[in-house]
Parts: C-alpha cells; structure tokens; sequence
C-alpha cells in the first residue's frame, strides 16, 4: 500500500506542482482497476480504506482532479462518499456483461443510494465481441495471487478457452 500511495502523491504532485500546465489535460485519476480484498473478488470495506489513504495524499497536494474509484463486480460495493468525506469523485464499474439489465442495475442501484456522485460504466464491449477470455473453469487459472501472466488472458493462456476474447460476431459481420 505505501509504494501505491508514493506513486499517486508522486502522480499529484507532478500534474499540481511540478507541470500544472500538463495537469489542465488530465481528466480524472483511475486509483486502482478492479481492486479486490484476498481472493474474495469484491470490492470490501478494506479496500475503501486504500481508497480513503490515496484520496487523503491526493488532496494533500491541493489537487482537485476528479477521482474514479472502481468497485467489483458487486454494484454494491463501494460506500456513500459522504462517510468518507470524499468530494470530486467518480464511481465506475467494468461491465463484462454487455446487457441492458447489468447496465440497469448499476444505474438503478446508484439513483437509489442517491450517492450524487457520477458512475462511469466501462470495459463493455457494443460491438457484441468478448471483452474478456472466457476460461472452462477456475482449474486451469494461476493461483489468485499470483501475478505472473502466463496462464492467464488470451495472450499467455496454455489451454484453449471456451471463449477467446475477441470472439462473437460485430455490427459488420
């Protein structure tokens, strides 16, 4: 966690401080993609904690560039940003599956917590290709700890997927 927040007050400090004239193109800062907590694969409360140090070091810096904060696969997970004191935020989610009704709940979740805070649903694919590979199962992925890339993606996978990414038909074909 604390090379993570060197680098983002690093980040902060260059586009504030250091080359504010670069800093003007900078539309928001992406803290963290697809953060999880162990090998539970959501977005926890333990996580939220990381998010609230980066945030902290960020704004430390008089930095006021938007924040996105990802949360995991459960549109649930992450908190109101008022507990936190968190201004200028974002809240986004990666969207592998492309259907309305994934789109509608992550919607319908946010205008029910009435969060105020604007939600970027990202990593979908319209063209009707996979955005992801599509494995047979968790036996044949590396450990979730693990970070070494073989075994995993359609670039470094040993075994066929179900799916490749890329597959399914396009608007064009």
């Amino acid at each position: 966690i604390d090379a993570t927040v060197a680098l983002w007050d690093f980040i902060s400090t260059h586009y504030t401080q250091t080359a504010p004239e670069l800093g003007k193109w900078v539309a928001a800062y992406d803290l963290l993609n697809e953060p999880t907590y162990e090998s539970r694969g959501v977005t926890t409360k333990e996580c939220w904690e990381v998010f609230d140090k980066l945030y902290d070091t960020i704004r430390a810096n008089g930095d006021q560039h938007v924040i996105a904060m990802e949360g995991c696969w459960d549109f649930g997970s992450l908190p109101d940003p008022a507990a936190y004191g968190w201004e200028n935020v974002m809240y986004q989610y990666h969207l592998y599956d492309d259907s309305n009704d994934s789109f509608k709940e992550v919607t319908t979740h946010h205008a029910s917590k009435n969060f105020n805070v604007p939600v970027l649903a990202g990593e979908f694919s319209p063209s009707g290709k996979l955005p992801i590979t599509m494995y047979y199962g968790n036996h044949n992925l590396p450990d979730f700890k693990d970070y070494d890339m073989r075994g995993r993606t359609y670039r470094y996978l040993t075994e066929a997927p179900i799916y490749p990414f890329g597959y399914g038909l396009s608007y064009t074909t």
